[in-house]
């Protein structure tokens, strides 16, 4: 039980310290602001993620529903169906923000698959349980979520090209994620997770820099 807390909260930690180091530039310009001010608060959104996340591990086995609910967002968020939506966005002319998306979503989906080796957790509709984790052993491993991450991936960097449009992206992921759990595929802390990683993945890619992988397309 220990070392499954210790696993959990590492990752949830990985996905906090994403959401500081890349999501605080786009929440809040910090051009002239003195290095401490800049530092207060990406430790702060980083405490706030590790908080939420924690409390949805704690809570992820009474947020299943008890029966798995299908949704056509199961379908939205799948890497193959948004690979096309963003190849539709580009012989559009959209071709930049299409290929910032489409690194976004290959670097997120790569962090994606190294944690969820690493990690091993079992899926919701799997017997053992929110806190089995067996590292390096699973096959289908549940946290984090790559539905959640590629569809944050995609969403946040649309939305940093196309501002407008940013609570329609934003929204259409969250139901993603929502889909997710209600399909019993995954716990609410996978998605945190999995949202945090796609953001952070986009932020990076973005800037270049502060990924786990960090590919160009």
């Amino acid at each position: 039980m220990k070392t499954a807390f210790l696993l959990a909260f590492t990752a949830l930690a990985l996905g906090s310290q994403a959401l500081a180091q890349n999501i605080g530039p786009a929440l809040k310009s910090d051009a002239g602001a003195a290095p401490e001010g800049r530092f207060y608060y990406k430790t702060g959104i980083f405490n706030a993620g590790l908080a939420v996340g924690g409390v949805l591990f704690a809570a992820d086995r009474s947020l299943l529903p008890r029966r798995a609910h299908g949704s056509v967002f199961n379908t939205i968020g799948d890497g193959k169906t948004l690979i096309v939506g963003l190849g539709a966005l580009y012989l559009s002319g959209q071709k930049a923000p299409a290929r910032r998306a489409g690194t976004s979503l290959v670097n997120a989906g790569l962090a994606t698959v190294a944690l969820k080796a690493l990690l091993g957790r079992e899926r919701p509709d799997e017997s053992g349980g929110s806190t089995v984790f067996r590292p390096l052993r699973a096959s289908d491993a549940s946290f984090p979520s790559g539905h959640a991450s590629a569809a944050f991936a995609v969403a946040h960097s649309l939305a940093r090209d196309r501002p407008k449009d940013r609570v329609w992206l934003y929204g259409a992921a969250a139901l993603v994620g929502v889909a997710r759990v209600r399909a019993r595929r995954h716990f609410a802390s996978d998605v945190f997770a999995g949202a945090a990683l796609g953001v952070g993945s986009a932020e990076a890619t973005r800037h270049g820099s502060g990924s786990l992988f960090f590919v160009r397309l």
